[in-house]
């Protein structure tokens, strides 16, 4: 007989237009016991669960379902609700199992065969178990968890390879992650996507040292050079292909650690193939001069936070007439991007005026001592006068502006 797939939403009884909820909900649990009384003959399964019907329909899931491979199993209510041991332990083609705010019993011998791993929605995860459990998944290529938390228990923690991983998301407490990415080992070519999801208070200290972790972490998997990088206020995002969709590293920390992105995080990575960068976040002069302004690659900016940028590009500029432009900064850059100035303003303590003449400044030193910049973009930036936009026009190659999509004031 063919195999089957069951694809049951007991959370949308109005389907029967005809029929009470009640009376709907009969139908569909009606339905759900015929199609499980063939569960040994189900290849796929998706369940949506309200918690009312949640141990009536866990019921029918304790016989064996020999030819599962595909699970999927959602709990819609904002608590979450702990699943048995499925299918009395023997899915053994099980390759796929996906859950929504459950509870799994890592103790199931359930999971030895598994290749994509997804837990959204879940408490707080035990360390121990789940390493344990991980540690049979020998087959895994893709991991995805959103936990509340994962437990800080350091006993009898066991190190997990994982060969064939191809994905690691994990939404979780800084620290948990954190712990958990320390126990797995997985191939250089791991696309890694690390966000905080907890508001627990982190202290200064621990800030710190978790960040000096986390680069411990992310050098393991950047054997390959990175070419792009985007950075905003509360992480980082690295490609090592240009013309990837999914970056490599996609990392978040909270909001309170997020000096040590620029501190602690950027310092210590290597840059040496970087071909383009977009930075969302404020950094400071001396960040963008330790880590950008010398990259012998870097030939498109974007920057959407201009005084720590300025300030660099200015540290370069020669102090008397000279031939020699060894000195200018950012000089692979043929491309560069604002976007969100405000071109009138001017920075705290600064006397070398508004940005839009610091900006000019540098243009003309650009041209002056090496090749005028290829091409300028402005974004949505305000306070530009059309006699500014002829100036631009005339100290780099290409302005790309238009004053629809920019704010005028």
């Amino acid at each position: 007989m063919a195999p089957l797939t069951v694809d049951a939403d007991l959370t949308q009884y109005y389907y029967f237009r005809n029929s009470s909820i009640s009376e709907g909900k009969e139908k569909i649990m009606c339905m759900v016991k015929t199609a499980f009384s063939h569960v040994s003959r189900v290849r796929k399964l998706r369940l949506k669960l309200r918690p009312a019907d949640f141990p009536d329909v866990l019921a029918l899931l304790a016989s064996p379902a020999p030819l599962l491979e595909h699970c999927d199993i959602i709990f819609a209510s904002a608590d979450q609700e702990a699943l048995p041991n499925l299918f009395n332990g023997i899915c053994p083609r099980l390759t796929s199992l996906s859950t929504d705010r459950c509870i799994l019993n890592w103790q199931a011998p359930i999971f030895s065969n598994l290749q994509n791993l997804k837990i959204d929605s879940a408490g707080l995860v035990p360390m121990c178990q789940f390493l344990t459990a991980l540690s049979s998944m020998s087959y895994l290529k893709s991991l995805e968890m959103s936990v509340t938390s994962i437990s800080n228990s350091d006993d009898h923690l066991v190190h997990v390879e994982l060969p064939h991983l191809v994905k690691l998301w994990l939404r979780a407490d800084f620290a948990g992650w954190m712990r958990l990415l320390e126990h797995i080992d997985a191939p250089n070519t791991t696309c890694l996507q690390l966000h905080n999801n907890s508001r627990d208070h982190i202290d200064q200290t621990q800030q710190v040292a978790l960040a000096h972790r986390l680069v411990n972490q992310i050098s393991k998997y950047m054997l390959e050079p990175i070419r792009s990088m985007t950075i905003d206020g509360m992480g980082l995002k690295m490609w090592v292909a240009s013309s990837s969709e999914n970056p490599r590293f996609d990392i978040s920390v909270p909001y309170e650690a997020r000096e040590q992105i620029s501190k602690v995080i950027l310092p210590a990575l290597s840059y040496r193939e970087l071909n383009s960068v977009t930075i969302g976040a404020s950094l400071d002069a001396e960040t963008w001069l330790n880590c950008f302004a010398d990259l012998e690659n870097l030939k498109e900016i974007e920057v959407h936070e201009g005084p720590g940028f300025l300030s660099a590009l200015e540290s370069g500029i020669p102090k008397r007439a000279t031939k020699n432009c060894e000195a200018l900064k950012f000089k692979a850059m043929n491309r560069l991007t604002i976007q969100g100035w405000n071109l009138t303003e001017c920075a705290p303590n600064q006397e070398n005026g508004s940005h839009m003449k610091r900006l000019k400044t540098f243009l003309r030193a650009r041209g002056k001592y090496a090749e005028p910049l290829d091409e300028l973009v402005v974004q949505r930036c305000r306070c530009l006068p059309n006699r500014e936009v002829e100036t631009l026009r005339k100290i780099v190659k290409v302005l790309d502006y238009d004053p629809t999509k920019n704010y005028r004031r």
